[in-house]
């Protein structure tokens, strides 16, 4: 799939359940309009990230959606976007301090059916409440000055000196982070993407040599794949399609290779 974000959280939460993704940056201008719900700003904004990478990926092949993402933080009915400067940053954490605040993420996903018509769109959105402990301003400072809120919406990052910021939460974590992943995996699952496709591998003994036997579980879409199996001594290996050997000069033993392979088409 295509990933239009520059964020590299979202690229970790991306690797954490296995997908495998290229991220292409979008070109979009985020502007607010008036009178605009929280769900609905996000919304539109992963929307518009997503349709501003297309045109350098046309065609869209079919099977690899386009994800937009966009996140905010709400306090007290007021979007807090990004500090610009270490004093914003303070005034924003500040007014978290003590008090409970909602993160939206608005998500979009864009995929082609095959055909040459217009890709095909599914946009939702996730919230989650997120409780902040009392705050002594001399701690506000100090984090401040770590510099780990520079980009972050809300001024902060619940995965790193922030945590201990945390008393509640009350929704998908990984909203907060940045990319709602139980909402991405269900939307998907709606357009057949989910789960991600796998190899099926058993190891044999041939000799003073490993090997493997390798089985496909999905189509592949091109003549070759490439996958990583993680063991001792062992790093990787190419192969063409259908039901293939292939020789390693490793000792490990073939029942350490048993199990299953991340497909890379």
């Amino acid at each position: 799939m295509y990933l239009a974000s520059r964020s590299p959280r979202r690229r970790d939460l991306l690797r954490s359940i296995g997908v495998d993704f290229e991220t292409v940056p979008p070109d979009y201008d985020e502007a607010e309009m008036g009178m605009e719900l929280p769900a609905e700003q996000v919304q539109r904004h992963s929307r518009g990230k997503a349709w501003s990478v297309l045109p350098w990926l046309k065609p869209l092949p079919a099977g690899k959606p386009v994800i937009g993402v966009d996140t905010m933080v709400v306090i007290q009915g007021r979007a807090a976007g990004k500090a610009a400067s270490t004093d914003e940053a303070m005034a924003l954490i500040g007014q978290l301090a003590g008090r409970t605040h909602l993160v939206y993420s608005g998500l979009t996903v864009l995929w082609s059916d095959g055909g040459e018509d217009q890709p095909l769109e599914m946009t939702d959105h996730a919230v989650t409440e997120v409780r902040f402990a009392p705050i002594p301003e001399a701690e506000i400072r100090k984090y401040v000055a770590t510099e780990e809120w520079r980009g972050k919406a809300g001024a902060y990052a619940i995965q790193g000196r922030a945590a201990a910021f945390v008393e509640e939460i009350r929704g998908d974590y990984t909203n907060i982070v940045g990319l709602p992943l139980p909402l991405l995996v269900r939307m998907l699952r709606q357009i057949g993407c989910w789960p991600p496709p796998q190899l099926a591998l058993s190891g044999f003994l041939f000799g003073s040599l490993t090997g493997i036997v390798i089985k496909y579980r999905a189509p592949l879409r091109k003549n070759k794949i490439s996958f990583l199996i993680k063991s001792d001594g062992y790093q990787g290996v190419s192969a063409a399609p259908a039901c293939a050997r292939v020789f390693l000069t490793s000792s490990v033993a073939p029942e350490r290779l048993t199990g299953s392979g991340r497909l890379k088409t």
